[in-house]
């Protein structure tokens, strides 16, 4: 069995990796164990959740690669929002927003240097992934006219992972809009679950890819 290291955004990415992925990765020979990343450390105390800079992210890789050198580590880290100091970030890669995400991994990744890192970005937050099946929003409300808003939100997108990143208009803005009430790390858990990983993983490609690449580990080791 591989043993992996997920470095998570938040409480929303922990319950989404321990709910969904830990299940999904465990059945093709990997352990997850997912952290939520440290801002903040003093000799008796660890602050977490939410990212003010890169040298937080950088910082907390290199802990948990270099003290655990047989496993491998990765992120769950929002595109939207990502401080503006993490490598290749403010650098315009091409229009396409693959292009940009695949580019700032590389970057991190070069910056970092240890070969058991896997940097990974979410395109372009957590909520994006739930835009998958649109419909598993009455999860929060059955008012068919509120579920009819997120369907046409994802139809005007290619993919739930081009719903932009835009200070109105990234996903969770999106979702708060509508449904006043939702509730991101039960709400949006609970959609997830509802969708399934498997619906995410097709409908959501740099996640998928993602993903492909964490259970390649298991063959290559």
């Amino acid at each position: 069995m591989i043993r992996l290291f997920i470095l998570c955004e938040g409480q929303t990415e922990e319950r989404f990796v321990n709910e969904l992925l830990s299940g999904y990765l465990s059945s093709k020979g990997i352990i997850v164990i997912p952290i939520i990343l440290a801002t903040k450390r003093t000799p008796t105390k660890k602050y977490k959740g939410g990212i003010s800079s890169y040298n937080k992210i950088k910082s907390e890789v290199e802990i948990l690669c270099k003290s655990d050198k047989a496993a491998f580590v990765t992120t769950m880290l929002d595109y939207y929002a990502l401080p503006l100091d993490v490598p290749g970030r403010k650098e315009p890669i091409g229009k396409d927003i693959y292009e940009k995400v695949c580019y700032v991994e590389g970057q991190m990744y070069e910056d970092i240097a240890l070969e058991n890192f896997m940097p990974n970005i979410i395109l372009h937050e957590f909520e994006g992934l739930l835009f998958s099946n649109p419909e598993c929003f009455s999860y929060c409300d059955s008012d068919t006219r509120r579920i009819e808003e997120i369907v046409k939100i994802r139809e005007e997108n290619e993919t739930p992972e081009h719903i932009n990143d835009g200070v109105s208009t990234a996903p969770s803005k999106r979702v708060v809009k509508i449904f006043d009430n939702y509730d991101k790390i039960i709400d949006g858990i609970n959609i997830a679950i509802n969708i399934g990983i498997d619906c995410i993983l097709k409908e959501c490609h740099h996640f998928g890819k993602w993903i492909d690449k964490l259970c390649k580990l298991v063959n290559e080791d």
